[in-house]
Formats: structure tokens, sequence, C-alpha cells
């Protein structure tokens, strides 16, 4: 590598300097060059010279969790990227340098040491638990701190530099490391006194905090916006907007001042509506254009999705701008290209469930999500030096595996609405079997949904066993939950009446990753309705039901589905004409 400038070298110099180097043993060298020739291929491209060997980019191209075409199964990608971020990693002198880290004799190695004792009495599965601690350790070393020095200030700043996967993977190191110092006098001296930052909470996301003042005015106005129009006679507002809609229009608020404060464009005592200025809306707007940081880049999906809520709170305040705001939304490029891809399907998205259509195994595995969250809950239930850690997870399983059964075998709910689901006191919109009355059903009024679409479901006994599990989750999980008789909700927080959207995401994406198949919870959506159009093709009147949504809505999400069996169609007639078989 001495020969070659780094900073503007291809893949062609990784495969050369494999070739001349000779840095593995003969098979493995074989095999790695044999993924680098498969590059152009991957990408698209025409030459190995075209292809920028930069880890940072591969992983940001080519995410652990993605499915691209040319790979016959998820495993055989996994496989391919492993061994290509271990080439371009030792390429660039990455593993040297980590392997000297690992090395030091410091806080970190103590630490190290204390975690594997804990984890080894725990069982040997239980050592993966140290994965992403000792990412943090090295991430640590690299800036010369020690475990005491995990202080907010270090761990914004590192959050800041990492890229998701990462990022995610220091945020489970920091609990896990929170957890077993509960029971480690040991490891609780080696780290600082009080608990750990959440990673979470002190992530920036490249905005400055608002002041409490602007929060409470901010809150105001959403309110206002959200109340519906005011019934005098029968002391009521009518058609208010859904919880799930009026927590959009915080967000695209939030972002909104947040990115109008790092810019300088408000002060410490701004008003909200001193941020409806022209100044103010062009700065900010410039800003979320130019942004090239994958980790706070708004999508042009989003960013039409945020200004369009931001000229309903314009509207509301009756602000100068809103011409400017109409004019953006109709002209600007970035806009145009948000509203089209509003029509369809996220790529990332279409990812998941294109896996599910071509993959009988991932079909499966996603179908049966509930009954094996039960399972990896009844293991720790029965394990019998079960501590803290289980506890922990066996309330993250037991609550993964009544949102499945809800989300696969009721009805797939948005998020929102399924943590706000109450089994108890007047009116519940889950209302449990009892007596001859052998099924769940769900009912949510159109008011409380983000499309204002009554949502009227149930949930049968069968060989799905989704009232099962179910049920058995009240009986036996809930229960487990502290404060849990406090709330009248069926997925109560620990230390309020109501769980938070993020906690149940964060668990069903990590447990879903251990199972082979991540995902998000808005993927249960996604993946039924392509399962329902996979094998009732066209039938987008059903999917809608299923959705509770509009079959123009589904049509346009899930087209693909159909245009990718038309291709296929249209491919072998081709073929036939041309006197081959269908198997070409």
């Amino acid at each position: 590598m001495e020969n070659i400038n780094l900073s503007n070298s291809t893949m062609l110099d990784v495969r050369n300097w494999i070739q001349d180097k000779k840095p593995y043993r003969a098979a493995t060298e074989k095999d790695y060059l044999a993924q680098i020739e498969r590059c152009p291929r991957i990408y698209n491209a025409n030459r190995l010279e075209d292809i920028s060997p930069s880890v940072e980019a591969f992983a940001a191209r080519f995410q652990r969790n993605d499915f691209p075409a040319g790979f016959k199964t998820p495993d055989a990608y996994r496989a391919w990227r492993r061994k290509m971020i271990a080439i371009l990693k030792r390429f660039h002198g990455e593993f040297a340098s980590k392997a000297q880290r690992a090395g030091r004799k410091d806080g970190w190695a103590d630490l190290l040491d204390v975690c594997v004792s804990l984890l080894e009495m725990k069982g040997g599965s239980s050592l993966q638990g140290l994965i992403p601690i000792r990412l943090l350790a090295d991430e640590a070393r690299k800036a010369d701190q020690q475990p005491d020095q995990l202080t907010e200030p270090f761990l914004t700043e590192l959050s800041d530099a990492l890229r998701g996967t990462q990022r995610r993977s220091v945020g489970n190191a920091i609990r896990n490391l929170e957890i077993m110092r509960q029971n480690s006098p040991a490891l609780d001296a080696l780290l600082p006194p009080g608990p750990l930052p959440d990673l979470a909470k002190v992530r920036r996301s490249g905005q400055v905090p608002l002041p409490e003042y602007l929060k409470v005015q901010l809150d105001r106005l959403v309110e206002d916006m959200g109340g519906g129009v005011y019934d005098e006679i029968l002391d009521e507002s009518l058609e208010g907007k859904s919880p799930a809609t009026l927590q959009t229009y915080r967000a695209a608020l939030g972002k909104y001042l947040g990115s109008a404060m790092k810019l300088g464009m408000l002060g410490r005592t701004s008003g909200i509506t001193d941020a409806f200025t022209k100044d103010v809306f062009v700065s900010v707007l410039r800003d979320w254009i130019a942004e090239t940081d994958p980790a706070r880049k708004i999508s042009d999906r989003s960013m039409r999705s945020y200004v369009g809520k931001l000229r309903a709170a314009a509207v509301q305040l009756n602000a100068p701008i809103i011409p400017l705001m109409d004019k953006t939304l109709n002209a600007n490029r970035n806009m145009r290209k948000g509203f089209e891809d509003g029509k369809r399907m996220p790529e990332h998205v279409r990812l998941f469930c294109s896996r599910l259509v071509r993959d009988r195994r991932a079909e499966l595995t996603f179908l049966s999500l509930h009954t094996q969250f039960r399972k990896r809950a009844l293991a720790l239930i029965n394990k019998p030096d079960a501590d803290t850690y289980d506890e922990e997870r066996i309330v993250q399983f037991g609550m993964l595996a009544a949102f499945c059964a809800i989300g696969l075998w009721g009805v797939p709910l948005r998020l929102g609405n399924l943590i706000r689901l109450r089994h108890r006191g007047e009116n519940p919109t889950l209302v449990l079997p009892y007596g001859s009355r052998d099924r769940a059903h769900i009912l949510i009024s159109a008011q409380d949904v983000k499309n204002s679409r009554p949502i009227r479901a149930e949930i049968s006994q069968g060989p799905t066993r989704g009232l099962e599990v179910l049920q058995w989750y009240i009986d036996e999980i809930r229960p487990r939950i502290p404060w849990a008789d406090r709330s009248p909700f069926l997925f109560p927080g620990y230390s309020g009446t109501l769980i938070g959207q993020k906690t149940p995401g964060d668990w069903l994406t990590n447990h879903t990753r251990a199972i082979g198949l991540p995902m998000t919870p808005h993927n249960l959506r996604h993946g039924l309705a392509t399962l329902h159009l996979k094998y009732h093709p066209g039938d987008y009147g059903g999917a809608a039901r299923l959705l509770c949504n509009t079959p123009q809505t589904v049509r346009q999400y899930y087209a693909w589905i159909d245009e990718e069996a038309e291709m296929r169609n249209v491919q072998q007639e081709v073929a036939k004409l041309g006197g081959f078989s269908d198997e070409l």
C-alpha cells in the first residue's frame, strides 16, 4: 500500500493490492478476489476503476438488512457484504489499528474482563452481548476516553459521528452496561457515578435543543391546528386530527425550529411566529437540501411532507409567507420529486416486501413472529438462574409477541394506534372474549386514526394462535411490568400509563434481527398487504380493507407486485415467440 494514494484509490487498487502483497492465505485470496470481481455487476458499474473502496461509502450503500438484486438469498448477500468490509478495512489499515487499540492495558481492558466473567456465568450464548461493548470500547479508545468518561458531551459527539448501525450498537452497549452494573460492584466502580446517558436521548440530530418556552408555544400551536371545529351547543370539537397526525405536525415544527436555531435565525427569546418569515423559511429549506450527511439528510419525500405541515401552521398563525410556501411546493425541484416519491413505496420497504414475496422461509418467519417471541420469553421464564437482564427481555419478548399477534392475526395497526389499545375502563378499544363472546374485537373510532377511517376487526381462536398469544401476554407478562395496574392501556410504560412509540419499535428492530428478519413495526402492515396481493393478485380492495385504507392508496404503493409479475409473463411470451422454452 505504500505506493497507493488511498484518497484516490479504486476497487482495482484493492484487487491489485491483494495480488501483489499476498495478505491472505491462498484459499482466502481466491475467495476474496472472486468477491471483488462481482462488484461491477452489483454496483451497476462497468469497471473496477469506477468503484470507490471507501468503507463508509460501502456501508452506506449496502446496509446489512438490505437484500439487493443479484443474490439468491439474504444470507448470501450478508456473506458477500461481510467479506467486502473485511477486505476494505484491511486495505485501509483499520484492522492493524484496531488490533493495536485492543491490546491496550487500560480501563477498557479491565471493564471487558469483568463483562466476560458476568456473561460467562449466564452461558455461552450471552457472550453476544459483549459485541456492542467491544465496539464502544474501540470508539472510546480512538478518542482516548476511559470507561469513567462516558459523559453526555462525549456520547453526543460520538453519536453524531457514527453511522446508524454503529450508533445503535453503541446504544445497546450502554443499555447492557447499565443492566450489568446492577449486579456487579466491580463493573459499577469502573463506570461514571449515576446512570449512563441514553444515546437516543443525547443525540442531537444536527439540531439545537428548543428552549422550554418555545416547546410550550409549539404544543399550543399543534393543539390549535388539530382541535377541529368547536360546537358551542354540545361543548365539543368535531373533525379534530388524530393523535398520530398531531405527532407528525410536532415533528415537522420541531425540526424546522431546531434548524432555524442552529442557523442562528432565531434567538433564545424569539417566539414561534418569528420563524415564519421569508428569510427563515428560505434559509432552513436551503440547509435541508444542501445537507450531505446521511444521518441527517431529509429525503425529498419527508421534506415535502414537512413543508405541507409548515404551511398549515402558517395558516393557523396567519403568517405572510403562505404564497411563498405554495410556490415552493409547486415549483421547487425537491418538492416535486417528493410529491412523486410519496406515491410509491419507499425503496427500503420495497426490499423488505420483495423478500417476503421471493423467500418462502422469510414469509413463514414473518407469519410466526408472535409464537417465536413467546417461545423466547418462555425459555427465559423457565431459566433457573434468571436475573434482572433476563427479566427485562421477558417483558420485551412478551410484549412483542402480543404486538405481532394483533398485527398479524387481528389488524395491522399503525404503531400509534397499537400502543394506545385499552382493555380496561369504559369503552375499551380492545374487547376481550367473555362468556359466550369467543373472540376479541378491536374498535377504534375515526377521530383516533391517521386517515380518519374507523377500525373494526377481530381476533379469533384457531390455528394461528393469535388470540392465544394475546391472552397469554395479558395473563402472564403484563403483570410483570411495574405500575401495570395503574394503566388502562394494554401496553403500559415502565413509569407511566402508556409506553412510548420508540421503545417497542427499537425492541422489534433489535430482536427480529436476531431472528433473521429485521423489520420495523410498520413492516407488519406492508408485509401483510404484500402477502395478500401475492396470493390474490390485483385485489387492492381486499388489501385496502386489511390496512383500513383506500384502494387508490394501496394501488399506488403495491402496484409493483403486479408489474413485476406482468414483466415476467411478458418475458416468457417473448421467449416463446423466439422458439425458446419457458425455462429460459
